[in-house]
């Protein structure tokens, strides 16, 4: 069977000075994978005991990073100083030791040098995926140093956070921080570096004979090591490749897979990366180390997940040589398995309509006219997923988020007042709009009622920040305006103004308007649906008109202009008659479609 052995270690290894072996440090390996957990027995050298603080002993393991580099870590033990043992059950094996901490020791001044040497920032910035602290060649952790703890914690989370955007720190401290440790208030945060990018490995360590602390990069030298009473370490991990993979398959709850499914994997700093899925619904992303989210879409469904830290490289002991070297290998992690689930169902909305609207009404009084024309273009792409969320009168309540693209909204409009005065007969003031609004993508919430055989009844489209247009801040477009006068009693026969402003809207009751007009009506389970769009819509909305470029000439062209009749500041009557013609789609599907 599988057997554990182990061998008394006496290679370099680091030695804290304000921490003692109570046992030998023995090298522990098996010959197989073990099914469950080895227990692991020391024995403490009671003579050693003098002067330990004994609720700080534990068994560390050496976690070895190489080229003399390494730091002690605490594992789950059980201390029986009756009988001088303590025991731990593993299933990875290292170096261990029983360590205790030596009472009274204190060293002045280490939370200033840490910060220190954190204020230092990496000389990879972006290439950074970790960051080891260690103190006294001990982990900083809650059981090591408790009283020290909280305040490293603090200078670290100031200090290296920015560095460490792409892991996740530290707003993942649990999943990020002790990866390699186990434990997740130790300070080894993040992933091991790759050998090719390399470390930045940087230290102070305190001077014994000369009571000063001393700056070193690099892996303290056997005389140094000897001189170092105490012994501060940070040491910055980089892997600039794209070395890590994630892969996985794309399903649906029901088990089936999904081809030509966009796959997309962001890491905490806003760096992504994106594939397709094959014909079998697997995708493969190879990425930087970061922690990853990851979202899979396809045009009739979505979902995603956390991917969580996926490191590329990992330290492992290889093998300890004859003269106590520890021999490492840094090897390439393997793929990270994760599945993404999709789920609900889409509709897709595509418009490309002409809305035209000519007409001539009496305004105000007998002798003055108005007359209107406008012309509007637009295209829109609307899609959304909908989910019943209630039911009332045998009417299903749908509700969905989603977004709405408009690609082209242009108006061209004329206002005209046509009226007699003593001395101008006719008379004509004419107010020309011209908009034009910038191709926008926007979030919207859509809802409404459709049967229970699924026909669209009644819908309406909401944006987050404005319920009623679709553009409301005054960068969404240009609307020009022409001012014409043609008045003979004056002095000049023609006037004309030209101003600018960027003022352009589409409201959504445009699409509303179409949706529910359409003959025959939309279904939510009938697939690709297209109809041929030719309604009249005699309206008095205010916002429905003055997108149109109407009503707002009325306003602005009458308003404190000399020698024109006093007239209402709004047709008595302004129901315009828009036509509607053009095309709309109307596309539902599911993932399996």
């Amino acid at each position: 069977g599988i057997k554990v052995t182990y061998t008394e270690f006496k290679g370099k290894i680091g030695r804290p000075k304000t921490w003692r072996f109570l046992s030998n440090v023995y090298f522990v390996y098996a010959s197989g994978e073990l099914s469950k957990p080895a227990k692991l027995v020391f024995r403490i050298n009671a003579s050693a005991l003098k002067g330990v603080d004994e609720d700080s002993i534990r068994i560390f393991k050496w976690i070895c990073l190489g080229n003399g580099l390494g730091f002690w870590v605490p594992v789950k033990s059980k201390v029986f100083l009756n009988n001088y043992t303590v025991v731990t059950r593993t299933k990875r094996f290292s170096i261990y030791a029983v360590l205790g901490k030596i009472e009274g020791e204190e060293v002045p001044n280490v939370l200033g040098v840490l910060d220190t040497l954190l204020s230092k920032p990496p000389s990879k910035p972006e290439c950074t995926v970790g960051v080891y602290v260690g103190i006294d060649y001990v982990i900083v952790s809650k059981e090591t140093m408790p009283d020290l703890y909280p305040e490293v914690v603090k200078i670290v989370s100031s200090r290296a956070a920015p560095y460490l955007k792409r892991i996740g720190f530290p707003d993942h401290w649990n999943e990020v921080v002790g990866v390699e440790t186990g434990n997740p208030f130790s300070m080894f945060i993040g992933c091991d570096a790759d050998i090719n990018d390399g470390w930045d490995i940087r230290s102070y360590f305190y001077d014994m004979e000369h009571k000063k602390w001393v700056y070193k990069e690099g892996v303290l030298t056997e005389e140094e090591y000897e001189r170092a009473a105490y012994y501060i370490l940070v040491v910055w991990n980089f892997d600039c490749g794209e070395d890590a993979t994630i892969e996985g398959y794309v399903k649906t709850k029901s088990g089936n897979t999904i081809s030509r499914a966009n796959v997309k994997a962001t890491n905490t700093a806003g760096e992504f990366y994106e594939t397709i899925t094959d014909s079998n619904g697997f995708y493969r992303l190879n990425v930087q180390s970061g922690y990853y989210y990851l979202d899979a879409k396809k045009r009739c469904c979505s979902g995603n997940r956390k991917g969580g830290l996926i490191c590329a490289y990992r330290t492992v002991i290889e093998k300890v040589l004859g003269d106590g070297t520890i021999k490492v290998r840094y090897e390439k992690s393997e793929p990270f398995e994760r599945d993404i689930t999709v789920s609900g169902s889409s509709v897709i909305i595509k418009g490309s309509i002409v809305i035209v609207a000519d007409k001539t009404i009496p305004y105000g009084t007998p002798n003055t006219l108005y007359h209107y024309k406008t012309r509007t273009e637009e295209k829109y792409i609307l899609e959304f997923t909908p989910e019943i969320v209630g039911e009332s009168d045998g009417l299903k309540q749908f509700k969905g988020s989603g977004k709405l693209k408009v690609s082209k909204y242009v108006v061209k409009a004329e206002n005209t007042f046509m009226f007699n005065i003593p001395c101008c007969n006719p008379c004509e003031a004419k107010y020309i709009i011209e908009l034009s609004m910038d191709e926008k993508v926007v979030d919207v919430v859509v809802f409404g009622n459709m049967t229970s055989k699924g026909e669209l009844v009644s819908i309406k489209i909401m944006l987050a920040k404005c319920p009623d247009c679709l553009i409301c801040q005054h960068n969404a477009g240009t609307m020009y305006t022409i001012l014409n006068f043609s008045m003979p009693c004056i002095n000049k026969d023609f006037r004309q103004f030209k101003s600018e402003s960027k003022d352009a809207w589409m409201t959504p009751r445009d699409i509303e308007i179409v949706l529910l007009t359409v003959d025959p009506p939309f279904y939510f389970n009938k697939g690709l649906q297209r109809r041929t769009v030719n309604i009249k819509l005699n309206s008095n909305d205010m916002m429905m008109l003055t997108s149109k470029g109407l009503i707002l000439g009325t306003q602005l062209t009458l308003s404190n202009q000399t020698g024109l009749p006093q007239l209402p500041s709004q047709p008595p009557e302004m129901a315009g008659e828009l036509v509607f013609t053009g095309e709309i789609v109307f596309y539902a599907c599911t993932c399996e479609d």
